[in-house]
This record gives structure tokens, C-alpha cells and sequence, in this order.
């Protein structure tokens, strides 16, 4: 009796056993859930590289595709980002960002360099033969529009790689956040989602991969697959990576961790006040402000190169030059990724005021002791004009020490008249205004009051002519341009 109990408890645990096996076999193995940005793929720009095969979802004529870069130097010559050869790609070009058409067009470029190992978003936008359908968008921005044609659809598509075919131009350097799109989104839909993680599902989306797998730097020889989170399940292989240490291998990210500038505040003749919103996601340990007078910062002004604005959102910026254009643009900072974060593509543009700028209108001789005169206000220099008219003096130069005529405030054109004057004297007027910053003058005119001209006796002759002339009375020095005599049938 006992041995047949035995025997029942063993049959039973078996039974038990084969369930639980066969059912743990079935659960869908899920990355890791990771605080945004999480990781990224490293590649060696060697034979790292990523297929995504060639499933007809793949096979787009329209769509667009999405990446973050960071490269201190892609390589030489093409390195793929995301390409399907033969039909739609992104490549470096000797660090260059450029799409590449295979329709004989080849390069189509953005004469961007994006290899200053700092994260940067890149996108292409394509309608296949359609006129201008296409377009690059490097950190947010469109750089350029063109028409695209695709040749054929033979080849896989991957990432890190020029064809996974043949499986070259391998890219050097970091990416995350690979977005497929089976539409051409636009700047505006392409800037809505850029600066954090999908989820998904959105509307479009063939292929979402962020690369939130394994540890960064650490020992990842176990993964082979990189997880597509769309529903499509378009999964990547991995081929020849290390995925030991901090190249080839996942590692720590900082795309997406981006503050965006605003409007500057405070803007005076000196100084502003520049602003910013913090990142939608990532750690921010400082961030870092450069401050320019050109819009490619090819040089900094001193002090603003990089300056450590802690964690603040706001920092005032002093010593500046009245009447300037300043750029400024602003980055994250993280101590375990230091140096890499990224900026918009646009930076924020600050005109400090200045003092007005005024031209000086035409003299018009009323009399010859009397002229008018005035001004055009071209800019009030961000302050309101206090007080507006002409200055005049028989020195050159005039200012309003000398003679003035006011004519109230505002910036539209104005005149002027000006009495009492010297006769057969040379003069020089300005046209001048006032805002609180000081005192503008206009460009010079000169001109000559009681300038007289008397017409000689008419003399007759025969055959029907007649001969005339004048006298000049003006004062010494005066250049007179051109004289002579007009006539008509009717008087003056």
C-alpha cells in the first residue's frame, strides 16, 4: 500500500514540473526599464553594425527616419547612421551630415559637421519622386529641401552601417533613439517627440528601438537582439560587437537631455538677461551658456564660452556693446558623461539697445535768411526718443550746444525751419535725437544762404535771336555746379 502512494507523488511532481516548464517557456523577454535617456550603441567603426532585415514594411517609398548621434570623429569618408542601401539613408560624409540618393544624384548635402562628440538629433523626411518632397533636419532644424528618388529595395535595412549587405562604412561613435517612420513627418511633428522617449504606439511608427538593454560598459555578451518596442517586433541583430567596456557595447546616454532656450529679458545697451527651460528628461548636474556675436559661434565673447550657470534656469550677461547682435545657446551637463550634451539648432538672437539712428533730409532754401530741414529716425534704439529736430552752426559738425530747432518727440519723419540767418554764409546742419542713452546726429549737409542771382539785360539780334546771362553773388569758396539761362513762351 505504502509503494503505491510513492508512486503517485512521484507521477504527480512530474506532471507538475512539465507545466511550469512548458509555461515559463512562453513569457515574452522585455528590455529593462531604464530612467530616460538610459543607454546607447556604441559602435567601433570597424564591423560594428545592426540588421533589421528586409520585410516589406521596410520597403518604403515614403517615410522618415530618425536618430541621436554623438561622434568625436565618424570616420573617413561615408559612415552610415540609418540606411536601407539602394533606397533611403543617412550617412557622415567625412563628418558632414548628407542624405544619399542612389538615383545618380548621390551626396545630397547639409554642409553640416556634426564631430564635436556632443549628442545631436538627425532626421530625414522623404516622398519618393515627389518635386521638393524631401528633406534633413539636424537638431530640429530643416537644412534642406530636395527631391529624392530611391532605386531598389534589394538590400536590408540597419544602423551604424553603409549596407548590410556587404556590410561597410561602419560608423564610429554613439546612437540612440532610432525612430521608423512610414510617413514624412514634419518639422513640427518631428520637434514634438525629438526630446524624449516614445511609447510606442504612435501613429506612423514601423520601428522604435532606444537601446535600454544590458548594463553600460558592462559585461552584455549574453545579448544578440536589439528590441524593436513598436508593435511590429522588428527586431535588430546585433553582429560583431564586443559588448565588453565603453566601445562597442552599450552605454550610458545623453540624448534627448536638452534645455531649450527662450526669449532673453532685461535687454539693455550692456547687458540681458538669458532664459531657459530645463530638459524633459535626464539628470543636469550644470549648464553650460556660450554667448556670441556670430550665429555659427565661430568665436565667443569673454567670459561666455561654456560659462557653469549651475542649475540655474536664468544668467545675466554684462559687459556687452550697445547697438550689437548677440547669440546665445545652452547645454546640459552631467558628470558621468561629461562634455556631451547637446543644444537646439537654433540659438536665441538679442539686439542690445542703443542710442537712435537718424538721417538728415534734404535743405530746402525758403528765403535768404531762412531754410527747412529735418530728419528721418531709422531706429530708436529700443529707448523712446525724448526729444527730436536740427542743430546748425557755420563750423562744421554742429551739435546742439550751437543752434537748435526742437520738434517734439516720436519716430516719424519731421522738419524743421530755421530763420535769422546770415546772408551769403556757408552752414552746416545735422538732424539730431535724443533717447535715454544719449544724443544722435544725422549726416551733414552744407548749405549757403543769401545765394543771389541776377539776370542780365536781354539783347536782341537779328534772325531771331537774343543772348542774356547773370551775376552770382555767394559767399567765398562757394562751388557752384552748373549755371545758364532757361526760357519759355509763359512767365517763371
Amino acid at each position: 500500500m505504502k509503494s503505491l502512494n510513492i508512486k503517485l507523488i512521484v507521477i504527480i511532481f512530474i506532471a507538475i514540473q512539465s507545466s511550469i516548464s512548458m509555461y515559463s517557456a512562453s513569457i515574452k523577454q522585455s528590455p529593462p526599464v531604464m530612467t530616460a535617456p538610459g543607454n546607447a550603441l556604441a559602435f567601433d567603426g570597424v564591423n560594428d553594425m545592426v540588421d533589421l532585415g528586409n520585410s516589406a514594411s521596410v520597403r518604403l517609398t515614403q517615410g522618415t527616419i530618425e536618430a541621436w548621434i554623438k561622434t568625436p570623429n565618424a570616420g573617413d569618408s561615408y559612415r552610415g547612421i540609418v540606411v536601407k542601401q539602394w533606397a533611403y539613408a543617412l550617412f557622415m560624409c567625412d563628418n558632414e551630415l548628407v542624405a544619399y540618393s542612389w538615383d545618380g544624384s548621390n551626396n545630397v548635402s547639409t554642409g553640416v559637421y556634426l564631430n564635436d562628440n556632443k549628442w545631436h538629433h538627425v532626421a530625414l523626411s522623404f516622398n519618393a519622386g515627389v518635386a521638393n518632397g524631401s528633406s534633413i533636419y539636424i537638431d530640429g532644424v530643416k537644412k534642406r529641401t530636395f527631391t529624392y528618388n530611391i532605386n531598389h529595395q534589394g538590400v536590408g535595412l540597419g544602423i551604424g552601417n553603409g549596407s548590410t549587405d556587404t556590410k561597410i562604412q561602419i560608423f564610429n561613435g554613439s546612437i540612440d533613439e532610432v525612430r521608423i517612420w512610414n510617413v514624412a513627418r514634419t518639422e513640427s511633428q518631428i520637434n514634438s517627440t525629438m526630446y524624449n522617449e516614445l511609447a510606442g504606439n504612435e501613429s506612423g511608427l514601423l520601428a522604435y528601438y532606444n537601446f535600454n538593454q544590458g548594463t553600460a560598459g558592462g559585461d552584455n555578451s549574453s545579448i544578440s537582439t536589439i528590441t524593436d518596442l513598436s508593435s511590429n517586433a522588428l527586431h535588430g541583430t546585433l553582429s560583431n560587437f564586443s559588448k565588453t567596456g565603453s566601445l562597442s557595447n552599450f552605454v550610458e546616454s545623453y540624448a534627448m537631455v536638452v534645455p531649450v532656450p527662450t526669449a532673453a529679458t532685461n535687454i539693455g545697451a550692456y547687458s540681458f538677461t538669458a532664459n531657459w527651460t530645463a530638459p524633459l528628461i535626464g539628470t543636469v548636474n550644470s549648464y553650460k551658456l556660450d554667448v556670441s556675436t556670430s550665429a555659427n559661434f565661430d568665436s565667443f565673447v569673454s567670459g561666455y564660452n561654456g560659462l557653469d550657470c549651475s542649475t540655474n534656469l536664468t544668467q545675466t550677461i554684462n559687459g556687452l556693446t550697445s547697438g550689437i547682435t548677440y547669440y546665445y545657446r545652452v547645454r546640459t551637463e552631467k558628470t558621468s558623461v561629461t562634455g556631451s550634451g547637446g543644444s537646439v539648432g537654433e540659438p536665441v538672437i538679442v539686439n542690445t539697445l542703443s542710442m537712435p539712428r537718424i538721417i538728415t533730409n534734404v535743405v530746402t532754401k525758403l528765403s535768404s535768411t531762412s531754410i527747412s530741414t529735418g530728419g528721418f529716425i531709422a531706429s530708436d534704439g529700443g529707448f523712446a526718443i525724448t526729444e527730436r529736430g536740427i542743430c546748425w552752426s557755420t563750423s562744421s559738425n554742429p551739435t546742439t550746444d550751437d543752434n537748435k530747432v526742437t520738434n517734439a518727440s516720436g519716430t516719424d519723419a519731421f522738419y524743421c525751419t530755421v530763420s535769422g540767418l546770415i546772408e551769403n554764409t556757408r552752414y552746416y546742419v545735422r538732424a539730431y535725437a535724443i533717447n535715454s542713452l544719449g544724443t544722435a546726429y544725422g549726416n551733414e549737409k552744407i548749405f549757403f544762404s543769401g545765394l543771389n542771382i541776377q539776370t542780365s539785360v536781354i539783347s536782341v539780334s537779328s534772325n531771331l535771336r537774343a543772348s542774356s546771362g547773370g551775376f552770382i553773388s555767394a559767399p567765398d569758396g562757394t562751388l557752384i555746379t552748373e549755371r545758364g539761362v532757361c526760357w519759355s513762351t509763359s512767365a517763371s
